[in-house]
């Protein structure tokens, strides 16, 4: 059962009060200081694959989704935004719900880009070269290099170790159902039918043949990468 709360915020459950609601905003209005919030961007190729994200009508607007998402994150909807926001075949930006909810409970988010298409004009925390670019697609059976895999792990354990601070990780990556799929399906996990998707109907067939294909080429057997 969904209500509306005085603030226009929907919300589900029908033991759950308005004034229960109200409270845990501003609970968390009032902590919003102790607390660290990180966008991470990135950008993979199998984005690029025909039919595989609804992140961008085309494969060319979904090279720049990602930035697109963390400008209007960061500064809301504008006339002038450097990075228009491609247009969703699968209805409003999450970006749109992230910003209203932001600056609704105040939260300023520190922006971490992983393999853009081009280094950001706004404010970010830069964790790798410049030159970086998006990881090749996962038919290529090697999306990214194993010292750059291990590089990331390092910088992303050596930011949460640096505060006692609770962390929340938010993300926009076009292809990123696809590829946490593939990781997952690498590791034995059936989950070919559990993982969402951009699109309404995800196009699961499609995933499970790209998939499938990537995990024989990468040739998982001859190699073994030991994480800290």
């Amino acid at each position: 059962m969904m209500k509306i709360s005085d603030l226009n915020i929907n919300y589900f459950g029908s033991k759950v009060a308005e004034n229960m609601v109200l409270q845990k905003i501003q609970t968390i209005k009032k902590e919003i200081d102790n607390l660290r919030f990180f966008l991470i961007i990135a950008g993979t190729n199998t984005s690029q694959i025909e039919g595989i994200s609804a992140a961008g009508i085309d494969s060319e607007s979904r090279k720049i989704t990602a930035l697109a998402d963390a400008e209007f994150l960061l500064f809301g909807p504008k006339k002038d935004n450097f990075y228009k926001l491609p247009l969703l075949p699968a209805g409003v930006t999450p970006a749109l719900i992230s910003n209203v909810c932001a600056n609704l409970i105040g939260i300023k988010s520190i922006v971490i880009p992983i393999g853009v298409h081009e280094k950001p004009y706004f404010r970010h925390l830069n964790i790798e070269d410049n030159t970086c670019r998006p990881a090749k697609c996962i038919l290529s059976g090697k999306s990214m290099t194993k010292k750059r895999v291990l590089n990331l792990y390092e910088r992303g354990f050596s930011i949460g170790k640096s505060t006692n601070q609770p962390i929340f990780l938010s993300e926009s990556v076009p292809g990123g159902t696809t590829t946490a799929q593939a990781v997952m399906e690498a590791f034995g996990l059936k989950v070919s039918n559990l993982v969402g998707s951009s699109m309404l109907n995800p196009p699961r067939q499609l995933k499970k043949e790209i998939i499938s294909l990537s995990i024989l080429k990468a040739k998982l057997k001859e190699i073994s990468i030991q994480l800290m």
